[in-house]
């Protein structure tokens, strides 16, 4: 046991002492699109349209539209825009699905609980955990997460 511990504990220095740029140089550039993962490339999804893959190809794929993202003092902005927006959608959907849609909050993160209508089967309904990422800049609850939660919630008979 002491010796495993010792091991363990060397390992981590060596790992802890190996330089970022030493790691970064290891990774293969690969097709535009594709992600590189330590062992395994992810490559682009066969149901990407044509367009896309051009877009991608070329370097100018953005979820922002064309040129750069917006300076991230920018996103409050955006996000309170897509809200304001989105309302509408989010209303119509709900009142097309039946569902009840919730604020709440989990381990300090906000959040909504959305519940299909009818009853609640005996042993609760099966919980699906939903984390919308916007690209990973403009990822919300709302409305993102509620346009895709609230037809999941109805239709599959989950809480989301």
């Amino acid at each position: 046991m002491v010796m495993r511990n010792i091991l363990s504990g060397a390992l981590l220095l060596l790992l802890a002492a190996t330089p970022l740029a030493a790691q970064e140089a290891q990774v293969p550039k690969v097709a535009p699109g594709t992600v590189a993962v330590p062992g395994y490339e992810l490559p682009l999804s066969v149901y990407l349209s044509n367009e896309a893959h051009a877009l991608l190809a070329a370097g100018t794929a953005s979820p922002m539209g064309d040129g750069p993202p917006p300076p991230p003092e920018a996103f409050p902005g955006i996000r309170a825009g897509m809200r304001a927006s989105m309302a509408p959608l989010v209303e119509s959907l709900r009142e097309e699905y039946g569902v009840t849609i919730e604020q709440a909050q989990m381990g300090g993160i906000n959040g909504y609980w959305v519940r299909p209508g009818g009853a609640v089967p005996e042993g609760g309904r099966p919980v699906l955990l939903n984390l919308p990422a916007g690209a990973f800049l403009i990822g919300q609850a709302n409305p993102i997460g509620l346009i895709e939660s609230i037809p999941v919630a109805a239709l599959g008979g989950f809480d989301v």
